[in-house]
Formats: C-alpha cells, sequence, structure tokens
C-alpha cells in the first residue's frame, strides 16, 4: 500500500492563519505567528504499512504493532465572538473531535483528528489496520479517559 496524506482542511489553516495575523499585532509575538502559520500550511497526517505519522506542531509517530486501543474523544466547542468562530473553522463544525491512540507503554497520544481532511477515512483505516475496535472516550482530569475493561 502506497502512503496516504491527509492535509488540515481549509478551515483549519484559515484559523491558525487569523490567530497568527492576531498574533502579529503585538510586534514581540512575530516569530511565533510565523511559526504557528508555517506550522498549519505543513501539517498533515500520513498512512502507511509502517504506521501513521501526525504532524503539526509537533510530530506523532507509531507503527501499527504499538498500538494497543483506538479511540476516540468528541468535545463540544462552547463559546461565541470570533474566538468561537476561529475554533469552528479549526475544528470542522460544533465539535473537535480527538483520535487517542495508547501504545504498548501505556502512553495515550491524541490529536485534534477533525482538523483534517477526510479524518473519518483516517479513524476508519486505524482501525482497521490496528484490528481494534474505535472506542468511545470521555474527558477526563487531565486528558482522555478510556473505558474501563
Amino acid at each position: 500500500m502506497e502512503a496516504q496524506t491527509y492535509p488540515a482542511h481549509a478551515g483549519a489553516k484559515t484559523a491558525f492563519t487569523i490567530v497568527g495575523i492576531l498574533l502579529c499585532l503585538l510586534i514581540i509575538t512575530i516569530p511565533l505567528a510565523i511559526w504557528i502559520i508555517v506550522a498549519s500550511r505543513r501539517a498533515r497526517v500520513v498512512v502507511d504499512d509502517a504506521g501513521i505519522r501526525i504532524k503539526m506542531f509537533g510530530s506523532i509517530r507509531l507503527t501499527w504493532d504499538e498500538i494497543v486501543r483506538v479511540g476516540l474523544l468528541r468535545i463540544g466547542v462552547q463559546g461565541g465572538g470570533v474566538a468561537g468562530i476561529i475554533v469552528k473553522k479549526k475544528v470542522g463544525g460544533n465539535e473537535a473531535v480527538n483520535l487517542c491512540l495508547q501504545d504498548t507503554r501505556g502512553k495515550t497520544r491524541h490529536c485534534i483528528i477533525s482538523m483534517y481532511q477526510n479524518w473519518e477515512d483516517i479513524v476508519e483505516h486505524v482501525a482497521q489496520r490496528t484490528g481494534r475496535q474505535c472506542e468511545t472516550l470521555s474527558r477526563g482530569f487531565s486528558g482522555p479517559k478510556w473505558p474501563e475493561g
């Protein structure tokens, strides 16, 4: 199978560009603003035979053998005004969908998967390649909370 690449959707790129422009107004944060705009343009999810690589501000790379649990955490977007509009544009709607992957060491890696094009295909592909059923997660005190059992 050849590598499939899923870039950030246009709404996410626009949202990060707006944030970058707003940061430029403070003058001192111009380097941060440039970094945010550039990183949003390079954001992508790559799925291949080896595993999955998610790149935004940082990078998550896991092989299919390392993934022991797959889950989705849905978080409703609250707020209005400019901030609410920007966040809804970034996540592509009224809720942010996070893909959560637990590795063999028990560490949970997660990212806002709904900011990437065809995110449903990414989730389906990860569940299929790992042979794991996608679990529904809830919000915990310090991150996603996996169901017991």
